[in-house]
């Protein structure tokens, strides 16, 4: 199956296209009809493309589920309890998500922080 998309990055060199969803494909290797794929899509979506010089490709695992796991869970290691905060899940979809996703998850952090900071400060 296959998706595409080339979202916004902080420069003014390079656009990152994409992308395929392959369910049960666990290997990195670079199929380089998957990245011909990938490309005229793209160009199909934004036909300036057509021009751009390719600099580079790679593959990376995105594993998803039906829903993203973002929340802090207590967990117990011996004798002691240490917050952890999970955000994962988010499948082909984590290069748009992983903006909203981040700042929730430091939100989450940030009161963990917090939390402890306070039982220090009662000791």
């Amino acid at each position: 199956m296959f998706s595409s998309f080339f979202p916004p990055v902080n420069s003014s060199d390079f656009v990152v296209l994409g992308g395929t969803a392959d369910a049960g494909r666990w290997d990195t290797d670079i199929d380089p009809k998957d990245g011909s794929e990938i490309y005229k899509r793209c160009c199909k979506l934004m036909p300036s493309l057509k021009s751009a010089k390719i600099i580079g490709e790679w593959a990376g695992l995105r594993p998803g589920r039906s829903l993203i796991r973002l929340e802090r869970e207590d967990m117990k290691f011996g004798p002691h309890t240490i917050p952890v905060v999970h955000n994962y899940g988010h499948g082909g979809s984590g290069v748009t998500l992983h903006w909203g996703c981040a700042q929730d998850a430091t939100e989450l952090v940030r009161e963990c922080l917090q939390e402890r900071q306070k039982i220090q400060s009662k000791l």
